[in-house]
């Protein structure tokens, strides 16, 4: 898969985890859009088109619960992949990420393999939905 021309929206209001992920996707190949609340993140993802974003689960304002339902209701985001992280993963977090249109949960800490890799299902994931979807439709 061709990451050079994948764009990825992180979404968190913590600055350095925003600065930590981004480097790390950047230097994977990952064209990369942050965003610091939920409010900017659907700005960008109007203007940016993310192929997959992640969302910090705990913000003030708009939490990522909140942020996922409404980026799941924009037309071009229906179908993105949409990672929910927390340090503070329970059955609860699952549920809640799951029913807000999430796709995975990530633990924080992460590693660099963990993100990369969860990363890359993701996107390989949508890729076979969207040719399937095309072999259908033909």
């Amino acid at each position: 898969m061709d990451t050079h021309l994948t764009t990825l929206l992180l979404v968190d209001d913590t600055p350095d985890n925003l600065l930590v992920l981004s480097d790390m996707l950047t230097d994977a190949g990952y064209r990369v859009l942050c965003a610091e609340s939920g409010e900017r993140a659907l700005e960008c993802a109007k203007l940016g088109q993310p192929d997959l974003v992640m969302v910090d689960v705990r913000m003030p304002g708009m939490d990522g619960f909140e942020t996922c339902r409404r980026l799941k209701s924009l037309v071009d985001m229906k179908e993105a992949p949409i990672l929910l992280t927390s340090a503070h993963v329970t059955a609860e977090v699952w549920r809640d990420a799951l029913a807000s249109g999430g796709s995975d949960v990530l633990t924080k800490p992460f590693t660099n393999l963990e993100v990369l890799t969860r990363v890359d299902l993701h996107l390989q994931l949508r890729h076979f939905q969207r040719t399937l979807a095309a072999i259908s439709s033909s």
